[in-house]
């Protein structure tokens, strides 16, 4: 079995059951998770869902990340703390709350695993209208990756520009190309790539899920940001509000899992506040 520990991270304004649920069947096979709530404690929140949180799935090694004290990016400073103070494992699995995944059938086919890099994925499909080839983006939903590899790349989770960045494109027959722009034309990367950028210096060994029979996963994308875009009022402005509307749907009927009675209010709320919305004429 892998011996591996999960970091995850996400606002203590947020609750999700289902992947509450997750984390308590991946308790059976992780070392350890740490669970990061990152937050600016001089903004102050409507709702915080975090000592229910922590009661609920007390076995998490939660680390509070206050942006009000971090002269850095939310995001690097959490994650870099996770992986450089707290892990100690062969492997670490980065995971978003919203990755949905059957676990036991994950932990079955990739028990054995022993790369550098598994992430999720699919081979290359054409783009219905341009014809294009359409890859994946290696992300951060589900990335497990060799400790050692991650440190050695600088454990760096900040956002910026690099130059000659390099991207992968993963092929039908499981092998892989890494692109390369050219040395001229610096490429503005995000948190994760920037480090997955710079892990290609140490291995090209990244492998999919696909290629170990796992193909039944769903990344939602997008959750957590919705849920800021509701508090805000701001219904018309969801990421894919459909879909956003199911999954709080999903989430209030999760068998075997604690609610707080105040989760179900709200995801009551923005359900039926959606719904108006969607039945509203086009401006």
């Amino acid at each position: 079995m892998i011996d591996f520990e999960i970091v995850t991270i996400a606002p203590p304004a947020v609750d999700y059951p289902e992947f509450r649920k997750r984390l308590r069947e991946l308790s059976a096979y992780a070392k350890k998770i740490h669970y990061l709530f990152s937050f600016n404690s001089s903004i102050g929140s409507e709702i915080d869902y975090g000592d229910f949180i922590r009661n609920d799935i007390p076995f998490c090694n939660f680390i509070d990340i206050d942006v009000k004290y971090i002269n850095d990016h939310w995001y690097h400073a959490g994650l870099n703390l996770a992986v450089t103070n707290h892990c100690t494992s062969e492997y670490v699995l980065f995971i978003e709350p919203d990755f949905i995944v059957d676990i036991a059938d994950l932990m079955s086919k990739i028990q054995n695993f022993s790369g550098d890099v598994l992430t999720y994925g699919v081979r290359p499909t054409i783009h219905p209208d341009s014809g294009t080839k359409m890859y994946p983006r290696i992300s951060p939903a589900f990335f497990l990756a060799k400790r050692s590899l991650v440190l050695a790349a600088g454990a760096d989770f900040r956002e910026g520009t690099i130059v000659n960045y390099k991207h992968i494109e993963f092929n039908t027959d499981v092998s892989m190309n890494i692109v390369s722009a050219p040395v001229d034309e610096p490429h503005l990367v995000d948190c994760f790539n920037k480090l997955t950028n710079s892990m290609l210096s140490f291995t090209n060994n990244f492998e999919l899920l696909c290629d170990y029979g796992v193909t039944n996963y769903y990344h939602y994308s997008g959750i957590t940001h919705n849920f800021t875009l509701c508090r805000l009022g701001m219904f018309t402005t969801l990421h894919m509000a459909v879909e956003f509307m199911q999954y709080l749907k999903n989430n209030l009927d999760i068998v075997g899992i604690n609610y707080d009675s105040r989760y179900i209010d709200k995801s009551n709320e923005y359900i039926a506040a959606i719904e108006a919305s969607l039945q509203q004429p086009p401006q």
